[in-house]
């Protein structure tokens, strides 16, 4: 566990719940340091067992354990990009944590989401989030002089803002959240490195990598990658921990639009619908008519649409970001005996099965298994930890 980044990846298009994953590993393996390169075009969700929902956007999802006791810090890299807004929110939610943030993250505009909406660097055509992430990553590419980076942002306008409604926490943000040198943060990471892991939970999906994944242009603009994932942390590769490839059942892609659609799955997996879904595992008439809703993005709303499993997918995620640990979500559309069960082997045949499936595909072994949003809902197969 010391000394190294261990890596949290969703292996699909995303929504595969990482966060879940993310919460778990921290609270059982007690992390104190966690880190994200996150942008508001993912969402990642936990519920804890008390029925509190965090989903995170800005901050790493694990950073919530701070309400139940555990002191977490969080790394906000330069990868990522936030609003200030979205930011202080989460921040009060999660029992307001610590957080170093890295200098050169993009500080998100409502300018930004504007151009990916329309005109001539609109997304529409892909049936992107257009949430502006890709504009802000231009203008820093660009090396805009006014390019919105966290250094050159206001940071007394923020806190300001926070103390017309609450002076004292206001004092409480600035003591408890800061943005870092580029110099210091690197220093800061590899001086608790010397001692701790940290856990970095990977933003979107590998299958949506601009360079690696299924389809050009229906794809996120950056990699999502454990490479990638080291870059933006800026720390060496020998780093690195044990790799989590994050997978559901039935993977998902951002709903399609008018105006074009998100793009295909792969070769080996055929679309299908949220009703076939809840047919073939024999879920209750009212949890029928709630899936597709449930099935609503955190970013978009839009109802996602649903495929079947590549196992073309599967192996060139676990090869090119070297897995070492799999967790997979959601066996409960496999099979809706399974939903909230903890142990493997009251799992249904159709569930062990398909994780043998997936075991021999790859050699590496199923660790997790998430029979239901919450936190507990989780089985652990102990002798892989």
């Amino acid at each position: 566990m010391r000394g190294k980044v261990d890596c949290i990846l969703d292996g699909q298009f995303g929504s595969s719940g990482k966060g879940k994953l993310s919460c778990w590993l921290a609270d059982h393996y007690n992390y104190h340091y966690v880190a994200t390169s996150n942008f508001p075009n993912s969402g990642h969700t936990a519920v804890l067992d008390d029925g509190f929902k965090f989903v995170a956007k800005a901050i790493p999802t694990a950073a919530c354990l701070n309400r139940v006791g555990k002191e977490i810090k969080c790394y906000i890299t330069p990868g990522s990009g936030f609003s200030w807004a979205q930011l202080i929110k989460e921040w009060r939610e999660a029992g307001k944590p610590l957080i170093d943030i890295h200098e050169r993250a993009c500080v998100m505009t409502t300018e930004h989401a504007a151009r990916e909406r329309q005109g001539a660097d609109s997304t529409a055509h892909i049936a992107s989030t257009m949430q502006g992430t890709a504009a802000a990553m231009t203008d820093k590419i660009l090396r805009k002089a006014n390019a919105p980076l966290a250094s050159h942002d206001d940071w007394q306008e923020v806190l300001d803002d926070i103390a017309c409604h609450n002076m004292d926490e206001a004092a409480e943000f600035e003591d408890r959240v800061r943005i870092v040198p580029a110099f210091d943060f690197r220093d800061e990471l590899n001086a608790v490195l010397s001692d701790y892991s940290i856990l970095h939970e990977g933003s979107q999906g590998y299958a949506l990598s601009i360079d690696h994944g299924a389809a050009y242009p229906f794809c996120t603009s950056r990699n999502c990658t454990t490479a990638a994932a080291l870059d933006y942390l800026g720390v060496a590769p020998q780093r690195l921990g044990d790799v989590w490839i994050n997978l559901r059942t039935f993977p998902i892609r951002v709903g399609s639009i008018a105006e074009g659609s998100s793009g295909p799955f792969y070769p080996d997996s055929q679309e299908t619908t949220w009703e076939q879904v809840a047919g073939n595992a024999g879920m209750p008439y009212a949890e029928t008519l709630a899936l597709a809703e449930r099935e609503r993005t955190t970013v978009t709303k839009r109802i996602r649409r649903v495929s079947t499993f590549s196992m073309h997918n599967l192996r060139d995620a676990v090869q090119t970001n070297g897995a070492t640990k799999l967790s997979l979500n959601f066996v409960q559309y496999l099979s809706w005996s399974d939903n909230g069960v903890t142990d493997f082997n009251k799992l249904s045949a159709l569930t062990r099965a398909f994780v043998e499936s997936v075991e021999d595909a790859v050699h590496i072994p199923v660790v997790l298994i998430g029979t239901g949003a919450k936190h507990s809902e989780m089985v652990v197969r102990e002798e892989f930890l």
